[in-house]
């Protein structure tokens, strides 16, 4: 009970909480630095998202650009582009460019661009891996869900930029690999590719230029024929290999890498295959799919003669 001014008893009611500004009081979170509540509202379920920005006039502020870009120089951003989707392309582009100019301050840890448009221009995702690139991106994924009209290339490896270390490429062309000026990704990592559009060229050329390597993925790369590392490549701090449904694919060497600790293969015979015999695997595992072999094509067309 309280006493109101008349001397009357009155129930005390409970007070909404009042908007920021408006009492001089300020909730424990809104004194964090931006960057940390944005972190913290992209790890609220949806409803306490809501209801936290309801209540506080900076918050509702923080929960309005985290839509646009969530702020945080640490952060992992995800471009999905597709036809008349909102905020459009050149949107996307134009956010993505922005944080480019903002130095320390814009930078991405992790960047995703997914592109579902036929009509994507070359140009236009030069802009993205440009930009992405100037973001000191340490982790890029980059997928075309669809064919476009004319192919797209991912320029290696000069759209990799001096800070990555994880590649992940998916239905992308690759170029640039045999160009002079080409120069070794010194922080590339983990090279991972699906259906990407590689000969054996390019595949040995693209390895030479990874010389700290210790992640490789292949999947779905019909345009493969030989796996191989030479000692020539440098790749000492090679630890794991996974190779899953190269059809092709007939050979496989990696007897000169024994710092391998991991091989996973799935697919169809080889007529060539070779592991370090000294490496200390801590997981192999080797499965034949005999019906996507182009091994068992040629040998049943050989013996059906």
């Amino acid at each position: 009970m309280a006493l109101e001014s008349g001397g009357a008893a009155a129930a005390k009611r409970p007070q909404p909480p009042a908007e920021d500004g408006e009492t001089g009081q300020h909730d424990h979170l809104s004194a964090l630095p931006e960057p940390l509540q944005l972190r913290i509202l992209s790890f609220l379920p949806l409803r306490s998202a809501i209801l936290a920005s309801s209540l506080s006039r900076s918050w509702r502020g923080l929960w309005a650009r985290r839509w646009e870009d969530d702020g945080n120089p640490s952060a992992s951003l995800h471009h999905h582009l597709r036809p008349y989707a909102s905020p459009s392309s050149n949107k996307l582009l134009e956010s993505l460019e922005l944080r480019q100019s903002q130095g320390r301050r814009g930078r991405i840890d992790r960047y995703s661009l997914v592109v579902h448009i036929l009509a994507m221009r070359a140009r236009v995702l030069g802009r993205y891996l440009a930009a992405a690139a100037g973001c000191g991106v340490e982790d890029l994924r980059v997928e075309l869900r669809t064919s476009p009209d004319t192919p797209l290339l991912f320029p290696f490896p000069a759209a990799a930029g001096p800070a990555l270390a994880r590649l992940s490429l998916r239905g992308i062309w690759v170029s640039g690999l045999h160009s002079r000026t080409a120069r070794p990704s010194a922080a590339l990592e983990a090279v991972l590719l699906h259906s990407v559009r590689l000969d054996d060229r390019d595949l040995a050329r693209m390895l030479a230029l990874c010389p700290r390597l210790r992640v490789l993925g292949l999947h779905s790369c019909t345009g493969i024929s030989r796996v191989a590392v030479t000692a020539a490549m440098g790749l000492t701090s090679l630890r794991s290999v996974t190779i899953v449904d190269c059809n092709y694919l007939t050979a496989v060497d990696f007897a000169a890498v024994p710092s391998v600790r991991s091989f996973r293969y799935s697919g169809g015979f080889f007529s060539s295959f070779y592991l370090p015999g000294d490496a200390l695997f801590a997981d192999l595992d080797i499965r034949f799919g005999v019906q996507k072999s182009r091994n068992v094509l040629i040998c049943q067309k050989v013996f059906s003669d």
